[in-house]
């Protein structure tokens, strides 16, 4: 009798831990075709593939519901939390909490992943002599070398290169200086050199004596003035009016 009653008490405690975990799963629908994993994340197998809009258990998720374990065709993983969606079509992360869908922090377990960081290190016994390694450093040692050999030339090149173009630019400067005369002159340089004639002009003006211009009046001799000839007398020009009837466009026509 005793033996009754002791195994009817424990499939009672049975049934009273397996109620909250049946309680806090929720029901939830895929808005996208998901891979199952076996852990939360990517890098883990994929064991199963849920086709969009149809339902999956939520058991429970990790912070920040990115990952959630869900049962769906008697196969049970983890699913991405972003495409579950409730009958209202609201998120995971705002009824989730209503219900009481219980949140885990999750480690990735020892020597899964392989980068270095979740890698055990393997203890070599002292004066180990791995000839694998030995080559690898050697490779890697060769091909720096012949990097920076290569980038050493290319200084060199460079180099060259520029005092060759200097030495160019120096000679083609040179040039330019020479041949700077016979360009055509412009219109500052020509207003410097009028103003050089000019102040000369008027220099020789006041050294240089004057002709006395005999004019005779019509009344006394009753009779018209010939008309001077170019040769009589002519009357001294300032270079800067010849030049001036000779502009042409804007240009000066020496």
């Amino acid at each position: 009798m005793s033996f009754i009653r002791l195994a009817a008490a424990a499939s009672v405690l049975i049934a009273g831990l397996a109620v909250p975990a049946s309680a806090n799963a929720a029901t939830a629908y895929v808005t996208h075709s998901l891979n199952m994993h076996t852990g939360p994340g990517a890098r883990y197998p994929v064991i199963a593939v849920v086709p969009s809009g149809y339902p999956v258990e939520v058991i429970h998720c990790t912070y920040g519901y990115g990952w959630c374990e869900v049962v769906f065709d008697d196969e049970e993983g983890w699913v991405s939390g972003l495409y579950l969606r409730d009958d209202d079509y609201e998120m995971l992360s705002y009824y989730a909490p209503l219900i009481g869908i219980p949140l885990y922090r999750y480690y990735y377990y020892d020597n899964y992943d392989h980068r270095r960081k979740f890698k055990k290190r393997i203890k070599r016994r002292k004066n180990f002599n791995d000839r694998r390694r030995k080559k690898a450093k050697t490779i890697y040692r060769r091909d720096r070398l012949s990097k920076k050999r290569k980038r050493r030339a290319a200084n060199r090149v460079i180099k060259r290169d520029r005092k060759r173009t200097a030495t160019v630019r120096r000679r083609e400067n040179r040039t330019r200086n020479i041949t700077r005369r016979d360009k055509v002159r412009t219109p500052r340089t020509i207003r410097k050199r009028d103003r050089v004639v000019r102040r000369q002009f008027k220099a020789r003006r006041k050294t240089e004596p004057r002709t006395i211009r005999r004019i005779e009046d019509p009344s006394q001799t009753g009779s018209i003035p010939a008309r001077r000839s170019a040769t009589s007398f002519r009357r001294a020009e300032s270079p800067v009016r010849a030049r001036s009837r000779t502009r042409f466009d804007g240009r000066y026509r020496n």
